[in-house]
């Protein structure tokens, strides 16, 4: 126990000296975005006459405008017939809101089904936020095939939430239990999802290069190993060390943050101690690499 803590200040020593550690804390998910610029009258009225005739993305407009009270009275029933609107003639992001509310039920009485029939036709024209609600809706249902291919299509899109979701599933699978099969014999679908270590690197690695770096330290024992890749001691130290930059949220309690720090200082010191000078010195520059393009990001799912 003693010479894993010494390990442990170790790596944290190495961390700080090479200036790889980020200051302060994480940005919270769900920062708040700045607030858009209040409508003039002016302003609003103009909105209004083009959502009057008929312009999709003004109709969009004013169902927030109503929904915020920025520009309109506080109404959030208005707010539902204007996405509404803007939604039949083929808006992607009006179909996306519209489903929102039906999730919610704000402002509509809420359907599960109704919201998720919007989210598909949303989804169907390149919509990355309504491809990863029909991967939530799925996946709760144990539809796991189904949810896999939508956070498939937005993970190829780019986006890092469902590129980790996704290689969460490839790494641990998913399947269904005894009581999934009542629901199967009742005519409900239930699918299942296999692991894939593979293909659980591939999409964790993306990730963590854009940041998410929830299983930067898993990235980098995957190449410490072989399991799904090709073993690579350099880029294991490279990953650990990214890995090791990470701030914690400012949600997660202090022993939760130290469990954390303990199994990825142990992490860094196992990619470390396999390397001879000259691929720790190239771990290393990796490393500043990778933090320089991109802060390295650690949210919830990472203390889990």
């Amino acid at each position: 126990m003693h010479s894993l803590r010494l390990k442990g200040l170790a790596a944290l020593a190495l961390v700080s000296a090479l200036g790889l550690a980020s200051c302060g804390k994480a940005p919270d998910e769900d920062e708040a975005k700045a607030a858009a610029p209040a409508y003039t009258p002016q302003q609003a009225a103009a909105v209004r006459g083009a959502a009057d005739k008929g312009d999709a993305a003004a109709q969009l407009k004013v169902g927030r405008m109503y929904a915020t009270g920025d520009g309109a009275p506080q109404d959030t029933t208005e707010a539902v017939t204007w996405y509404r609107k803007a939604a039949e003639q083929g808006l992607a992001e009006a179909q996306f809101t519209l489903g929102d509310v039906l999730q919610t039920g704000t402002g509509v009485e809420g359907s599960t089904d109704l919201a998720a029939k919007e989210f598909q036709k949303a989804a169907a024209q390149g919509h990355v936020e309504a491809m990863k609600r029909l991967g939530k809706i799925l996946e709760n249902r144990h539809d796991f095939a189904g949810a896999g291919a939508y956070y498939e299509k937005a993970a190829e899109k780019g986006d890092p939430h469902a590129q980790y979701h996704l290689a969460t599933m490839y790494d641990l699978g998913f399947t269904f239990d005894a009581s999934d099969l009542v629901a199967v014999g009742l005519g409900e679908k239930r699918t299942e999802f296999l692991p894939n270590k593979s293909r659980a690197v591939y999409w964790y690695r993306k990730a963590a290069e854009q940041g998410w770096c929830d299983h930067a330290d898993t990235v980098s024992v995957y190449y410490r190993t072989g399991e799904g890749v090709k073993k690579d001691p350099v880029e294991a130290y490279k990953w650990a060390l990214v890995a090791a930059s990470a701030p914690p949220p400012d949600y997660i309690s202090d022993k939760t943050i130290q469990m954390r720090q303990g199994v990825v200082e142990t992490v860094v010191m196992d990619a470390k101690n396999v390397l001879n000078a000259a691929q720790e010195a190239e771990g290393e520059r990796l490393a500043r690499e990778q933090i320089a393009r991109v802060k390295c990001v650690v949210t919830t799912a990472g203390y889990l």
